[in-house]
């Protein structure tokens, strides 16, 4: 049995469970399982590579169309002298720019209208929701420019239909909706907001 050959298995096997685990989570989920996703598949073209396999390795690289890979493997060919790994960042490259006319293997994030949807969801359950928006729909492009690239801004509320969650981030807009308990939830949101009014309270 060849070794090698089973390790490409194993990987490629794995890449498949995950990418169709990614299409089973809400998009809030995506983007930890997405990172090992690319992780995966760089992976397994690498070890294509490692047994000559160049073709290979570009169709595992071209399949998942990810932005995201092919600048990594255009840094890794500025620093590798290794001809087949030039030759699979050059035609990654090349592949890579009539994908932008395709629909993408990538898993997305909600996009600003989705966002919004979802804000105007919570407006519809309760008009009052509204009044506790610290970021409002007509504030998050202005938001979005002066936030640095490591900070996020999180703000949620918490209704009978569970806890709502948004992220915003300089190029980032996230929900998720969270099954809870309001009477168990708020007792500690309200223990939580009274540290912040006291720091110097015990309890």
């Amino acid at each position: 049995t060849n070794r090698p050959d089973e390790s490409i298995a194993v990987l490629l096997q794995s890449t498949e469970r995950v990418k169709k685990l990614i299409d089973e989570l809400p998009a809030a989920a995506r983007e930890d399982v997405q990172r090992y996703f690319l992780a995966l598949v760089g992976e397994t073209a690498r070890a294509y590579l490692k047994q000559g396999k160049t073709r290979e390795a570009l169709n595992v690289l071209a399949e998942a169309r990810s932005a995201t890979l092919v600048e990594q493997w255009k840094r890794m060919g500025v620093r590798s002298r290794d001809p087949q790994v030039q030759a699979v960042v050059s035609e990654l490259e090349r592949l890579s720019k009539g994908w932008a006319r395709q629909p993408s293997s990538e898993p997305s994030l909600p996009s600003r209208q989705q966002y919004l949807s979802k804000l105007n969801e919570l407006r519809a359950m309760d008009p009052n929701l509204a009044n506790q928006m610290a970021v409002r729909g007509t504030q998050l492009g202005a938001l979005q420019k002066v936030l640095h690239p490591d900070q996020r801004l999180l703000q949620y509320f918490l209704t009978p239909a569970g806890l709502y969650v948004f992220v915003i981030g300089p190029d980032q807009l996230e929900y998720k909706v969270v099954s809870v308990d309001p009477r168990r939830l708020q007792p500690l949101i309200t223990e939580l907001r009274d540290g912040f009014h006291h720091p110097g309270a015990e309890g």
